[in-house]
């Protein structure tokens, strides 16, 4: 089994983002690694036709504050 057939599209997770009226999407655990420009370009091909919220890709060490309730 090859680990992109159990792990969601880029345009799979905006999918669910937008239906879940979500208003930041985190990508991380990528595999293989987005490493420069051209390669988030080419991941991210197509989300923000589906997706209209803020997009971030993750890294290692990445932290998040989210406030109760949002």
């Amino acid at each position: 089994m090859d680990i992109q057939d159990y792990h969601l599209t880029p345009l799979q997770a905006a999918q669910i983002a937008k239906e879940a009226d979500v208003k930041n999407l985190v990508f991380y655990h990528i595999t293989p690694p987005v490493t420069n420009f051209i390669q988030k370009r080419r991941y991210l091909k197509g989300v923000s036709r589906v997706y209209n919220g803020n997009i971030t890709i993750g890294k290692d060490g990445m932290t998040f504050k989210l406030k109760p309730g949002s």
